[in-house]
Parts: structure tokens; C-alpha cells; sequence
């Protein structure tokens, strides 16, 4: 008897430990969660579209042999920079020299047969004046003068002809730019019916024109809106982006039947030659603007399985979880098609703290729009 009292103490006193314990590691209710939010701002956003594009010299020009010879030297080195009028190529220049000199001779000749027809001329002339010679003498004279003066001016064209054939052989820079890689070599026979007719390209390139590409669904968009684009800019190979800003040139008039587009053409400074000639890059420009667009920042969005979303406070400052339909970025921030109201605050942090319903504490004093 005394032992089974004995049990029915232990047993009592157990039972009030375990629920004095299970009382003491009840946690109070929490109270609400401070956390950073933002409020959906209302502004007109510019709307910005890329095209693929590839960067051309200001002017590319291909330097052609106007004379046929054999190559006899050349004057700069690749890929380094020339100014306009740089001695770029020597032809031969034997042949040309001597047509030059054959020309200067028939100049010669041609002005002693004109003194000498000159001389005939005036003689005859005072001697038909006194009846001494007769009309016929007279008039074959003056034709004689008449032709070794037109004899004279075709010898002298002949010898500007024949100057310009041997300047030819000295070939010079049409413009202050890069020039490539030779394509002939020193005796070589270069000329425009030989297997040189092209022997370099020099790119003028302290500005460059870049040729992009603009579909035909984007181009009847763009037309709706004045067929302009403004605020252009370069976006290169390796996702930089160039710092000058372009001038927007033109739009082709015609689509490309192969790939559904127009070209279009942009210029921009370069005066520290980081483009060059043939470089692939994106253009970047404003098409349009969304007025009374809606903002949030990007670091208040949630993505899962494709689906966006955020956490707005909703009434009494208890989080909401809401799925938002996303347009174009703008710096930090997204814009919203869908899904909010203007003046409503989205939740910028804490994510793992959040739940439906949570009660929310709101700090706006922090830059939420900053990632």
C-alpha cells in the first residue's frame, strides 16, 4: 500500500514538471517585421529597342592602281595611321617617263612649226598688202598658222596626258586614316586589269558609321511613332558600353527580301579609335515613350517557374503576395503592365521572413531603388 502511494506521488510530480515545462517554452506572440518597401512610382519611360549592327569607317576607301607596272616600293606600315596625301605605293616609273619626255619633244616640235607657220603668215600677208603675192598665197598661210596652233595645244594636251599617266605611278593617301594590310608586293604587277587591281583600304575613323538592321514588324512600329530614334547607343562585343552617343542617319528605302529588314545607319565619334572597321555591335535607341508608366524596383520582384511576383502591403500592413506582368527594365527598376496600382508599397527585402498575412512594419528611409 505504501508503495503504490508512493508511485501516485512520483506520477503527480512528473505530470506538473512536464506542464509547468511546456508552459515555460511557450514563445509570446511576434509582433510585426520591419522591412524595406517601396512605393510603385508613376512616370513617363523612355521605350528603348536594340539592333544588330556592324561598324564601317567614316569612309572606307580602296586604293586602286590607276597606272599598270611592276611595284617597285612601298611606303608605310601596316595597320599604322597615314595622313592625306602620304606617299603610299611607288610603280615603275621608266615607261611613263619616257612618254612623258616623247610628249615634251612633240611640244617643242610643234612650237617651231608654229613660229615658222607665224613667220610664212606675216610675210605673205605684207606682200599680198602690196599685190606682191596673191589671194591663194595668202590663204594657205593662214591655214598653215591655223593648223600648227592646233597642232601645238594637242601636243601640250598630250603632255598634260602623259604627266598625269606617270604621277599615277606614285600612289598617295586620299585621306588622314588607318590603312591595312598590302594585298601586292615589291614586284608584283599590279594595275586595274591585272590580279592587284585593289591594293589596300584606308578607313577614315575618327568617326565611323555603323550599318544596323531593323525588322520590318519593328519598322512599321517605328513609323506609327515619326520614324525616328533618338538617344542612340553602342553596346560592343563584350558588353561594354561605348560612351559616346550616335546620330541617327537614315533608314534604307527597301526591305531585304533574305532577312525581313531594313538597313539603317547611324554615326558615331570615335576620337580614341576604339571602333574599327568590320566590328560587330549593338545599337540601342528610344523608339517611343510610356507615358504614365508604372516602376518598381527589381529587387522587389520574386521569380518562380517563369511566373513574377511581389509582396504589397496590403490593409493593416499585412504582405500580400500578388503576380505582376513585367515590361522593360529602366536602370534599377522594372517596368509593371500589370498587376498594381499606383501609390501601392512593394516589399524591397526579407523575403524569407514573408508569408500571407504577415504583419509588415514598413522602412521607407532606405534606397530601395538601389540593388
Amino acid at each position: 500500500m505504501k508503495t503504490l502511494r508512493l508511485h501516485m506521488l512520483l506520477i503527480t510530480a512528473l505530470g506538473g514538471t512536464l506542464f509547468y515545462g511546456c508552459r515555460s517554452s511557450q514563445k509570446p506572440a511576434a509582433g510585426p517585421v520591419r522591412l524595406p518597401v517601396a512605393e510603385v512610382a508613376v512616370q513617363d519611360v523612355p521605350v528603348r529597342k536594340s539592333f544588330v549592327g556592324q561598324i564601317n569607317g567614316y569612309r572606307d576607301i580602296t586604293i586602286q592602281p590607276r597606272a599598270d607596272g611592276y611595284l617597285r616600293s612601298i611606303h608605310f606600315r601596316e595597320g599604322s595611321f597615314v595622313k592625306k596625301g602620304t606617299l603610299l605605293y611607288t610603280i615603275e616609273t621608266a615607261p611613263y617617263a619616257a612618254q612623258t619626255a616623247q610628249s615634251e619633244a612633240s611640244v617643242s616640235r610643234a612650237e617651231a612649226q608654229l613660229a615658222d607657220a607665224r613667220q610664212t603668215y606675216e610675210r605673205t600677208k605684207a606682200m599680198a598688202a602690196i599685190n606682191a603675192a596673191s589671194r591663194s598665197d595668202l590663204d594657205n598661210a593662214t591655214a598653215q598658222l591655223l593648223a600648227a596652233q592646233a597642232s601645238l595645244r594637242a601636243a601640250k594636251a598630250a603632255l598634260t596626258s602623259a604627266r598625269i599617266e606617270q604621277g599615277y605611278t606614285r600612289i598617295t593617301s586620299p585621306v588622314d586614316g588607318i590603312i591595312g594590310r598590302t594585298l601586292a608586293q615589291v614586284g608584283d604587277f599590279v594595275g586595274l586589269n591585272s590580279k592587284y587591281n585593289s591594293l589596300n583600304t584606308v578607313s577614315q575613323v575618327d568617326s565611323v558609321k555603323v550599318l544596323f538592321f531593323i525588322p520590318e514588324q519593328s519598322y512599321a512600329v517605328l513609323m506609327q511613332q515619326g520614324g525616328q530614334l533618338y538617344d542612340l547607343t553602342l553596346s560592343l562585343s563584350d558588353n561594354s558600353v561605348y560612351p559616346e552617343r550616335g546620330r541617327f542617319d537614315f533608314i534604307g528605302r527597301a526591305v531585304e527580301q533574305s532577312t525581313g529588314s531594313l538597313d539603317a545607319q547611324a554615326t558615331f565619334a570615335n576620337p580614341d579609335t576604339l571602333l574599327r572597321p568590320g566590328q560587330f555591335a549593338q545599337v540601342s535607341a528610344v523608339t517611343d515613350t510610356l507615358r504614365n508608366a508604372l516602376l518598381i524596383p527589381q529587387v522587389a520582384v520574386n521569380q518562380t517557374q517563369g511566373v513574377y511576383s511581389v509582396y504589397v502591403l496590403g490593409p493593416d500592413n499585412r504582405a500580400e503576395q500578388r503576380i505582376v506582368t513585367l515590361g522593360q527594365t529602366v536602370g534599377p527598376m522594372w517596368v509593371v503592365d500589370s498587376g498594381l496600382q499606383p501609390g501601392e508599397q512593394v516589399i524591397t527585402d526579407g523575403f524569407h521572413k514573408l508569408r500571407a498575412g504577415v504583419s509588415v512594419e514598413p522602412q521607407t528611409n532606405e534606397p530601395s531603388a538601389k540593388k
